[in-house]
């Protein structure tokens, strides 16, 4: 019977591994990074941590732990997929956590940014927060343009139309709604990619653990 080829389903398995987690980790930096322009926009987060930034931090710190490990020994190597199993699983939670009770917490975020530029309308930080809103998200008002007739405007801002000018359409969806429908499957998406590479790294992490201990003196020989 031929002999088990240990050093090539070392070399093989983990790379493979390493692969997904590398391609899974792009995904996140580029969802992080949208997250992140969403929050840029004056919108406060509304969650315990910025996801965006967890995303984004833990996905080039991946990238750049996948870089070192081609080089590393096994059970370097182990340790280091238990590590970003633990990242992903917070990462995960918190994503998936946020999706489940948004509601009221994005429209308190939103209405808070509104209303402060009602309360200061000679404040130009705060009309360019509003502006910046309503253009990039493609909204008027906090659940639609009555909020401003409500506030006591005579007139819509500029940036409630479209190309930010009044010979354009109007927009009719509100900022709450506008800013969930951004963020919300992005939230979403972040989640199922931490959660799916949860179960790559607890396969990764059986794997080699049982890889090792089926012959541990050959192991001690590759590994010297």
């Amino acid at each position: 019977m031929p002999r088990f080829n240990y050093k090539e389903k070392y070399t093989i398995t983990p790379c493979i591994l390493l692969i997904v987690l590398l391609m899974c980790s792009i995904c996140l930096v580029a969802i992080g990074g949208t997250i992140l322009s969403d929050e840029s926009k004056g919108i406060p987060r509304f969650t315990m941590v910025s996801i965006g930034a967890f995303a984004l931090t833990i996905g080039v710190l991946i990238v750049i732990m996948i870089l070192f490990a081609v080089c590393i020994k096994l059970p370097i190597y182990i340790f280091f997929l238990a590590v970003i199993f633990i990242l992903h699983v917070v990462l995960g939670s918190l994503a998936l956590a946020a999706t489940s009770k948004y509601d009221g917490d994005i429209y308190t975020v939103v209405k808070k940014v509104f209303d402060d530029y009602v309360n200061n309308p000679q404040v130009d930080d705060k009309k360019t927060v509003v502006d910046i809103v309503q253009q990039d998200f493609k909204c008027c008002g906090v659940e639609g343009p009555q909020y401003w007739n409500s506030s006591g405007f005579k007139q819509y801002p500029t940036s409630c139309y479209k190309h930010n000018s009044f010979d354009n359409a109007l927009y009719e969806e509100g900022c709450v709604s506008s800013f969930e429908k951004s963020i919300i499957p992005k939230f979403r998406a972040v989640g199922g990619i931490a959660i799916a590479m949860t179960l790559v790294e607890g396969f990764g992490i059986v794997y080699c653990y049982i890889l090792v201990n089926s012959d541990p003196e050959e192991w001690q020989r590759l590994l010297a």
